[in-house]
């Protein structure tokens, strides 16, 4: 899936047009946007460790594209140097979270690349674009830009 995706060409591309919500357990995903990238021989110079992550309520395919589309923005910059991505999660703690039966998470994607003025320039309509996806299954996206230690997304998403 990631070494042969394109990037999102517009909005109605992207769009998710299902309705469906429902539980969906992050590591299968990850595992599913993983498998076609680990196999690659073009990949052979990034090293991704991942933590156990929770269920998240959302659309599947929403989230399979969230993912797909963060991991290859973070390793499609060109270099010789290998790149390392940690994916791994925190539980969210706040007065609503505490006043109801759901959680909420932070799944956070962390890079060893630099977030320069044409790697924003390129990648900020996406960004934009998977900020909206998520609005609407009540998931937000964060992306901070660490000059000395690469640039790190964050994903905050309703959860168990």
């Amino acid at each position: 899936m990631l070494p042969d995706r394109d990037p999102i060409q517009n909005l109605s591309e992207a769009v998710d047009t299902s309705n469906v919500v429902e539980m969906v357990d992050l590591n299968e995903v990850v595992a599913k946007v993983l498998q076609p990238f680990r196999s690659s021989g073009r990949n052979r110079n990034v090293i991704v460790r991942c933590a156990q992550l929770p269920m998240t309520r959302a659309s599947r395919e929403c989230i399979e594209h969230v993912i797909n589309e963060l991991i290859r923005m973070m390793v499609s910059q060109p270099s010789e140097a290998k790149k390392f991505l940690h994916i791994y999660c925190e539980e969210e703690k706040s007065e609503e979270t505490m006043n109801s039966e759901t959680s909420r998470y932070r799944i956070q994607f962390q890079a060893n690349m630099n977030s320069d003025e044409n790697w924003k320039l390129l990648h900020q309509e996406n960004i934009l674009i998977l900020q909206s996806m998520l609005k609407a299954h009540n998931a937000f996206l964060i992306v901070n830009e660490i000059i000395t230690a690469g640039c790190l997304f964050s994903l905050s998403l309703p959860g168990k």
